[in-house]
């Protein structure tokens, strides 16, 4: 019988691929010519943790803003009666790149951004130059943007579900708020520890990037193979 670790890598490696039942069990008949990943010999796990690990990385979405954040975005620029040229350079005050499209845009520019366009809007709908449907609400961006610079409830989750996706690899000892807490400090180089809730927007992108980098480290580990 195949290690428990490894049996958690595989199943973390097709849930990230997003593989239904079905799929799942094709890969491993193909792969290693079994039904259930405790039937692997252990010359075959590495090579099926190696295609779940391919198809997780090509079911990924695109970096950068989701389609319905680029389409809320450009929605707001008409609202405004904004051009794309002074959209843009909005965009780069608040997120620092000069295209909607950047991949190097993350959810907390997003939400710097529609507050701030939402503040333009708000402007123009008091001087008579813009309108709004009914449905829109001109303080609905603002009252959901967190504090400025502040963790919000999106990177905070990201947090806690690769959290629990590590947990798969740790040992009991590790297994533990603390252990999380101490890793983000160490991530962040705070003088002291402090809750997810607490960091700012910055240092929850480094902490969300980490325990991604770690997971992948010790999925290679699970897999025993050169990568």
């Amino acid at each position: 019988m195949i290690p428990r670790n490894k049996i958690a890598a595989i199943h973390i490696a097709k849930n990230k691929a997003n593989l239904n039942d079905a799929d799942y069990r094709a890969v491993l008949q193909r792969v290693a010519d079994v039904s259930s990943c405790k039937d692997l010999e252990a010359k075959d796990i590495g090579k099926v943790l190696y295609e779940l690990n391919n198809q997780a990385v090509a079911c990924q979405p695109r970096p950068g803003w989701k389609d319905s954040q680029l389409k809320k975005f450009r929605q707001y620029v008409r609202l405004c009666k904004m051009g794309m040229s002074e959209a843009r350079q909005l965009l780069y005050h608040c997120g620092g790149a000069m295209n909607e499209e950047s991949p190097d845009l993350k959810q907390v520019d997003f939400d710097d951004v529609m507050a701030a366009i939402e503040t333009e809007l708000e402007t123009r709908v008091k001087a008579g130059t813009s309108s709004v449907p009914g449905h829109i609400q001109l303080q609905y961006w603002r009252q959901r943007h967190p504090n400025k610079g502040a963790v919000n409830t999106r990177e905070s989750h990201l947090i806690f579900g690769l959290w629990n996706d590590l947990k798969a690899y740790l040992g009991e000892e590790k297994r533990t708020a603390q252990y999380l807490l101490g890793f983000a400090a160490h991530v962040c180089r705070l003088n002291r520890a402090k809750a997810v809730e607490d960091l700012s927007a910055r240092e929850a992108l480094k902490v969300i990037d980490a325990l991604k980098r770690r997971i992948v480290q010790e999925q290679k580990k699970a897999a025993d193979v050169p990568f």
